[in-house]
């Protein structure tokens, strides 16, 4: 792997809530690479996904984990947009940036707005989890296995059960940092 120290890095998703796992991925990220430029982007409110909460909740979350990362900062960029315009749009608007997604995201590449030049283009770091066997999904698609050189897989985190869809079931707190918790009961949010 090329020393990747110093980059840029876009993290995008729902973060409805933001949780401990968002939180360790970004703080791991961050340590890692010596990150210059972390960014949380949440998706808009035109983004079709169940129970989403407002994005402004979102981001003040997501400015509250923040406040305990170095270089890191939240972008209201999806909350501007009036019809869902994929992430190969938003890369174009963050040319240079590496983009965060799950291991889950990754195996749906091949159905993304602008694909295979989403994947030609950009470059991506792929938190590993769900044990799902990366590079055998990645040989059923060779317009990404031809450009595996723009994936960084992230091992750190293969096992993390810990998501915003299993907080949104369960309502466990001790799956958010505390101060997305006080946050939440504060504004009688989900």
């Amino acid at each position: 792997m090329n020393d990747l120290r110093g980059i840029k890095v876009l993290f995008g998703g729902s973060f409805n809530p933001p949780t401990k796992a968002h939180f360790e991925i970004a703080r791991s990220i961050i340590e890692k690479f010596n990150v210059i430029d972390f960014v949380f982007l949440p998706t808009g409110n035109v983004y079709n996904k169940a129970n989403l909460i407002d994005a402004k909740y979102r981001i003040e979350m997501l400015e509250l984990l923040c406040k305990k990362l170095t270089n890191a900062r939240v972008s209201d960029y999806e909350m501007k947009q009036t019809k869902y315009l994929g992430t190969y749009k938003t890369l174009e608007d963050f040319k240079g940036y590496y983009f965060v997604m799950g291991a889950d995201n990754f195996i749906t590449l091949h159905q993304w707005i602008n694909y295979p030049k989403v994947v030609i283009e950009n470059h991506f770091i792929i938190i590993n989890r769900n044990g799902i066997d990366l590079e055998k999904y990645a040989k059923s698609y060779p317009d990404i296995y031809n450009n595996l050189n723009n994936f960084i897989i992230f091992n750190e985190f293969k096992e993390v059960d810990i998501s915003s869809s299993l907080f949104n079931k369960t309502k466990d707190y001790s799956l958010l940092e505390k101060e997305v918790v006080l946050y939440i009961k504060k504004h009688n949010l989900y």
